[in-house]
């Protein structure tokens, strides 16, 4: 009976691991994000460390790899590109003008034991806001937002299912 719990246990937690509709690589166990570099002409201090670090909480939360330090199976690196806010006219349902935070990395995906599995793009984000509101008032909000979004595109195009 042990024997029966413990092989629908397993035959479950298996099942639900394939719903999250990732792929890796069967040979791949290890992981690493390297420093991630900020070019940006705006250089928010500690930007890069936090997105760095979320990107690899995200894949240590959502796969089984391990992440390394060095001679990882897979490695992500790249680098910060645009860190921007622009001003932009009210619209038609807008009483005022906005402004929009842009965020920007550069990643290159690497796989190594293919090849061909790798990639290199860049991702874009961007959060609007108030023009009445200073943005130190809320970068620290926007920065988590859309650091939360680009992370999120980057598993997916890292490890989501391709159809």
């Amino acid at each position: 009976m042990r024997l029966l719990i413990l092989s629908l246990s397993l035959l479950v937690l298996n099942g639900c691991y394939s719903l999250k509709g990732i792929t890796i690589p069967v040979e791949a166990k290890t992981f690493t994000v390297t420093d991630i570099e900020n070019k940006a002409n705006q250089v928010v201090p500690g930007l890069s460390e936090d997105f760095a670090e979320k990107l690899k909480d995200k894949i240590r939360n959502n796969t089984r790899l391990t992440f390394v330090t060095d001679h990882a199976d897979i490695v992500f690196s790249g680098s910060i590109q645009d860190y921007r806010v622009e001003s932009k006219a009210p619209q038609a349902n807008q009483q005022s003008a906005i402004n929009q935070l842009t965020l920007s990395v550069h990643i290159t995906y690497e796989y190594d034991k293919d090849d061909k599995t790798g990639w290199d793009r860049t991702f874009k984000q961007q959060e609007e806001y108030g023009a009445d509101q200073n943005l130190l008032d809320v970068q620290d909000v926007l920065n988590e937002t859309l650091i939360k979004q680009l992370v999120e595109d980057i598993f997916n195009a890292a490890f989501a299912e391709k159809w």
